[in-house]
């Protein structure tokens, strides 16, 4: 599997879709890519959001209330109504890999 940088991932994001090598770049600065394994939990239900999440790679399952929502895949956002308006989180996010590689995110904190 090809690694690839964080920015070169962000370009593939429709949201940043005709950025400038340098705007992507900007953003990568401010955000911590996550590479996570298969069912790690990313989110807490009911918490109050402290981050925007940008699935990079592979594809995560929405859990709520123990029951799959929905299952978003690269280049899918979630969290940012969440960090923008202080309300509780999303639902929890389970990543899950696709194939042999492992899903991976970009969070943003609020105070960014």
């Amino acid at each position: 599997m090809e690694l690839r940088t964080t920015d070169e991932m962000l370009a593939q994001v429709s949201l940043f879709g005709g950025l400038s090598k340098s705007q992507l770049q900007e953003i990568s600065m401010l955000a911590t890519r996550l590479d996570l394994p298969a069912g790690r939990q990313l989110t807490t239900q009911g918490a109050v959001g402290q981050e925007f999440i940008i699935v990079l790679q592979g594809d995560v399952e929405v859990v709520v209330d123990g029951a799959i929502v929905a299952t978003p895949t690269a280049g899918e956002c979630y969290g940012e109504i969440a960090l923008l308006d202080s309300r509780p989180a999303p639902p929890p996010w389970w990543p899950r890999p696709t194939s042999s590689s492992t899903s991976s995110g970009v969070a943003s904190s609020g105070s960014c």
